[in-house]
């Protein structure tokens, strides 16, 4: 069996074979019948066990005789799109799984020649485990909807669970291969923790955490502090009422009619200043936001809502961490303090939540943009005092009169 693979090289598949393509190894053109004998993994140290079942995107190699015409191999109906030539040999066959989920299961490989010949032989393809990568809201209501993102959600809202914490399971309401949507179950509307999602072909648990109070600068709540300064009595209030996601939120509204594409919104701005010891309302707490040294492992989350009657259409919301003592204006178009900018709108020129509550998440290592949003090529020094404010961003926006409801600004691992 060793021998087989030598001659054949095992490697990564990457090219297209189509039946009208040409090669000139031993048996190309044969009118013979190709014959599987079995299927096997493509490591070395594999080589002599036997599959009779992979994973979609698991790589094999198929043994047999007469296999040099081969120029299509199919798992159940889905056709292998990365089905190399030189993977092909009279008596082996190397190609990677689909990945797109089949439609009509068959369990049998199928492979076909240039001359149209045709064998088939048992072989299961299993569609992997699920894996639940992001949810929105984070911070759910009972029997709110929530939109469960990431891969192989194999099934139907009546075959596929998902789970809260606890192990309370949810109210699955539609399934893609990509998105669940469920309602939060109330018995766990307030424990914090993982999420888990069951198909016919195994379980996952998430990374991410349901209502994560990892690494929170301010929830207008109790951690670390209860006020931020800057637009509170001007053009936003904290609330607490029936469209709190959780307990009190920040609610920033007015007109924006400086919408060029160095515009401006001051009574928008939102500061978190650290405790230098010189004016009462700074935090007290005092270091670094970003644990550990890399903050390219990090992600800003929050929760954000805006009304669909209120929609967007102007200015990039922009994110500046700066040291302890610094966070003023003149800073604000100083290219030694990279900035990130959110601008959804730019896609459509207006965006609205449509009165829903979303978590967005962004990346640190995408905090290297000046105001105008132009890469400066690095990444704050350091992330001590943070500040949110509704500026420039280069694009050309629409006056608009945007509401944004916002709430739970923390730090967290990228998953």
């Amino acid at each position: 069996m060793k021998k087989i693979f030598s001659s054949i090289g095992i490697a990564a598949v990457a090219a297209v074979a189509l039946c009208s393509c040409s090669k000139d190894d031993e048996g190309v053109n044969s009118d013979a019948t190709p014959t599987i004998r079995y299927v096997r993994p493509t490591a070395a140290e594999a080589a002599d066990s036997l599959l009779t079942k992979g994973f979609m995107g698991n790589t094999v190699a198929i043994i047999g005789e007469n296999l040099a015409g081969v120029c299509e191999v199919w798992f159940n109906d889905r056709r292998a799109t990365t089905l190399n030539p030189n993977m092909v040999t009279n008596h082996a066959v190397v190609v990677t799984i689909p990945t797109e989920m089949y439609e009509t299961q068959s369990d049998k490989i199928r492979v076909v020649t240039r001359k149209g010949k045709e064998t088939t032989h048992p072989f299961v393809t299993m569609p992997p485990a699920p894996l639940p990568q992001s949810l929105s809201p984070e911070y759910a209501r009972a029997n709110d909807e929530v939109t469960i993102t990431g891969k192989n959600f194999y099934g139907t809202a009546e075959n596929v669970q998902v789970a809260f914490p606890g192990g309370v399971e949810a109210e699955v309401v539609s399934v893609t291969p990509t998105q669940i949507v469920a309602k939060v179950p109330a018995a766990a509307a307030n424990t914090r923790g993982q999420v888990s999602v069951t198909t016919a072909y195994g379980s996952g648990r998430s990374t991410f955490i349901y209502r994560d109070n990892r690494g929170m600068i301010f929830n207008f709540d109790d951690f670390p502090i209860i006020d931020c300064w800057g637009a509170l009595g001007t053009a936003a209030e904290q609330l607490k009422d029936e469209k709190s996601i959780s307990d009190t939120y920040l609610k920033i509204a007015g007109e924006i009619t400086n919408a060029g594409a160095s515009g401006q919104k001051d009574e928008f701005d939102v500061y978190y200043w650290q405790n230098t010891g010189d004016v009462n309302y700074f935090n007290p707490y005092v270091g670094s936001l970003v644990p550990g040294d890399d903050p390219t492992k990090y992600q800003l989350r929050f929760e954000l809502n805006i009304p669909a009657e209120n929609p967007w259409s102007a200015l990039a919301m922009q994110f500046m961490f700066a040291p302890a003592g610094s966070t003023n204006g003149p800073i604000w178009n100083d290219d030694n303090y990279p900035k990130g900018l959110y601008m959804p709108w730019t896609a459509t020129g207006s965006f609205s939540t449509g009165g829903r509550w979303i978590t967005v998440s962004l990346p640190l290592k995408d905090f290297h943009y000046d105001s105008y949003g132009a890469d400066i090529a690095k990444l704050p020094a350091v992330w001590e005092d943070f500040t949110i404010f509704f500026y420039r961003g280069g694009v050309e926006g629409a006056t608009c009169s945007p509401v944004f409801l916002v709430d739970n600004f923390r730090i967290v691992p990228i998953e």
